[in-house]
């Protein structure tokens, strides 16, 4: 359950990161903007040793489309409003290829915070799940939205139907190249008939004795 943490300096909203089995990795330790004037950092692991990156919620990854948006309390928003949602508990501009296994074959839109680190990690993001076999999409925001807008920004400031209409029109991932992309390890992707191999073998140079050891040339060229 997700909670408050009091201490005399901050009180930060907690959260908790489960894997699959529903078991607690990590406590991420959420500060509101308005304490944040003292330069305190916005979002801390629990503590060392419980930073390894994970995906947020962990049973959002079963839907076949998802939402990969930035940050816990982005996730949470489009959940609760019925959006399929996950994050990653690494920071923005970070991005773990070995997380992008868990994509495959599934329709993945980006919608990170509209500002440099998100783009960046929008990238990022693009390049490792498309080469993971994931179907990959990017929502941009409106040109007015001002910089470090979010999804509960955008819930709160111009509702649903607008964040909705955002995320349908996101458009499809294309990398720099126009490189048709990996073949989709889905149980149901459909293979092309297999094709026989050629019966004919290349050509090649003769052997040659002086390619032998010295040691034991004469004894090879005998017994050939």
């Amino acid at each position: 359950q997700i909670g408050f943490e009091k201490r005399a300096s901050e009180r930060r909203l907690t959260i908790p990161i489960q894997d699959a089995n529903g078991t607690c990795r990590d406590i991420r330790r959420w500060l509101p903007p308005e304490a944040r004037q003292d330069g305190s950092q916005k979002m801390l692991h629990w503590r060392t040793g419980h930073g390894a990156s994970r995906l947020f919620p962990a049973d959002q990854i079963n839907n076949d489309t998802v939402i990969l948006c930035e940050g816990e309390l982005d996730a949470l928003a489009l959940v609760s409003n019925a959006i399929p949602a996950v994050t990653t508990t690494c920071g923005a501009t970070t991005w773990p290829s070995d997380l992008s296994a868990a994509f495959n074959a599934k329709t993945v839109t980006l919608l990170m915070d509209h500002d440099r680190a998100g783009e960046t990690g929008a990238q990022k993001r693009a390049e490792s799940l498309y080469a993971a076999g994931a179907k990959v999409k990017v929502a941009t925001w409106p040109a007015d939205r001002t910089e470090g807008w979010d999804v509960t920004d955008e819930l709160h400031k111009h509702g649903l139907d607008s964040l909705r209409t955002i995320i349908d029109d996101a458009s499809d991932y294309t990398p720099a190249g126009g490189d048709p992309g990996p073949v989709l390890r889905s149980p149901d992707a459909q293979w092309p008939q297999p094709q026989p191999l050629p019966a004919a073998l290349p050509s090649v140079e003769p052997f040659e004795s002086r390619f032998l050891p010295e040691a034991f040339r004469d004894w090879i060229d005998d017994v050939a």
